[in-house]
């Protein structure tokens, strides 16, 4: 793919210079001038070459290519001959003269991605694996400094910034204008795609070389780019057993090589969390959190494992804490009302519950719903009073306002409690004085309700 779309550049391309390519460069043609008098023949043979390999007649490609460079057009556009007069001569199977085409445009774009792509499939062809291990890690090199640029460049930044990271992304000389456009989002697009391609080359490699251990440093990387990129995990699981260990055992041993980089510790966190090695977890939490005691991220793996080894005092106290270090999270108090109505402290996850509706998430009211169902379960006698059904009607309330916020799942809860539990005309016949429109839940067990449900208009 990475291919075709810098076939469709190329075509652009071949009507400007590069911006990235310096006035100053040096032909290695001595015997030839690059001047307006040839310009147009240049463009006339470069068109030739590029129509001949979209049409699959690679020879005739690279006799057009060779032509415009003994005329002169190589130190003008050097972006628009090597890279695809090696490829071409690839499609001829003819590997010595890519090589050739190659090291030439590299004399002149010592640091253009696409030949760098090209230089390092041509050396693998040779099985010249030192030169492809050169060629992959400077184009990996380049791709991390032009990534920094482009995460520190935005629409609001200068327009020296935005043109220096328009250079760097390879952009003709007529895209080159200081705007942040859609043409260079497409290229900041492509670019991470070839930056992709990189990657996976480079674990290729490796893997190729039975470099194992290399290939999972080169896999964390790409892992650590492309968070959602679900092979990573499975080319990563296989290298842990061509190593002939457990997976988890390479995160132990690279967290245990260095018990203070919290990177790796979560790391190692999140291969025990797959395991369910709750306890492990624990050790493993308390061990990180001497080197740096208010990390969020620990904290929460080590809530969760005491929530999973039934330990919902310690665990407490870690959402308590977490909530005092990041008082805008909701779900820490969603996770101690939990806690609280696990443990029968009704009183406290009610009021937890409230607390977490007032960031009014989808999951907070859900919660809440979740939480008054538990308080009326703990409550109810032989038969539903009308103090259970309001607070069962709180709950289908709340479970509404989820779903409208987003939360489908509570489809189905709020249908069954509808159908089910909620207050009819006959509870507010048989229950609440005439006239009065609102009713709070009056048994004891409810207490701690302060909310009144209204009454509904039904048939």
């Amino acid at each position: 793919m990475l291919r075709y779309n810098f076939l469709y550049m190329s075509i652009l391309m071949l009507l400007f210079n590069s911006c990235s390519v310096s006035d100053e460069q040096n032909s290695y043609e001595s015997n030839h001038n690059d001047s307006d008098n040839n310009d147009t023949e240049c463009l006339q043979w470069l068109s030739a070459a590029d129509i001949n390999r979209q049409n699959g007649s690679y020879q005739d490609c690279v006799d057009s290519y060779n032509i415009s460079l003994d005329i002169g057009c190589g130190n003008k556009y050097p972006q628009q001959i090597f890279q695809w007069m090696g490829r071409a001569y690839i499609q001829l199977d003819k590997i010595d003269s890519a090589n050739w085409a190659v090291n030439k445009g590299l004399r002149l774009l010592p640091e253009d991605l696409q030949l760098l792509n090209v230089a390092a499939f041509v050396s693998r062809k040779k099985d010249d694996i030192e030169d492809e291990l050169y060629y992959l890690d400077k184009k990996l090199q380049l791709e991390e400094e032009i990534e920094s640029i482009i995460l520190s460049t935005s629409s609001e930044s200068l327009s020296e910034e935005i043109m220096d990271l328009q250079k760097s992304l390879g952009m003709p000389k007529e895209l080159c204008d200081g705007y942040w456009s859609s043409d260079l989002e497409n290229y900041i697009s492509i670019f991470r795609n070839g930056r992709e391609s990189t990657f996976k080359s480079l674990s290729e490699y490796y893997e190729r070389q039975e470099y194992y251990e290399d290939q999972i440093d080169i896999l964390d990387q790409w892992q650590d780019y492309s968070p959602d990129n679900s092979s990573i995990f499975k080319e990563k699981k296989t290298a842990f057993i061509n190593l002939g260990k457990n997976p988890i055992d390479i995160d132990k041993e690279r967290w245990n090589k260095e018990p203070s980089n919290i990177r790796y510790g979560i790391d190692y966190l999140k291969k025990l969390k797959e395991e369910m090695l709750s306890e492990e977890i624990v050790n493993v939490c308390l061990a990180l959190l001497d080197f740096d005691n208010n990390n969020i991220n620990v904290l929460e793996f080590l809530g969760s494992a005491y929530l999973d080894l039934y330990e919902q005092d310690k665990a407490l106290q870690v959402y308590n804490r977490l909530f005092n270090l990041n008082p805008q999270e909701s779900n820490y108090l969603i996770e101690m009302s939990k806690i609280y109505s696990d443990t029968g402290d009704y009183d406290s996850s009610i009021e937890f519950a409230n607390k977490a509706v007032e960031f009014n998430t989808a999951e907070s009211y859900n919660n809440r719903a979740q939480r008054y169902k538990d308080l009326v379960d703990s409550c109810v006698g032989e038969e539903l009073s009308m103090s259970d059904k309001a607070v069962y009607e709180m709950a289908w309330e709340d479970l509404k306002v989820a779903i409208n916020l987003g939360f489908r799942r509570a489809i189905k809860d709020a249908e069954f409690l509808k159908k089910n539990y909620i207050t009819q005309n006959n509870d507010w016949f048989m229950n609440v004085k005439e006239g009065r429109k609102s009713f709070k839940p009056t048994d004891p067990c409810y207490e701690m309700i302060e909310r009144k449900i209204q009454k509904r208009s039904t048939k």
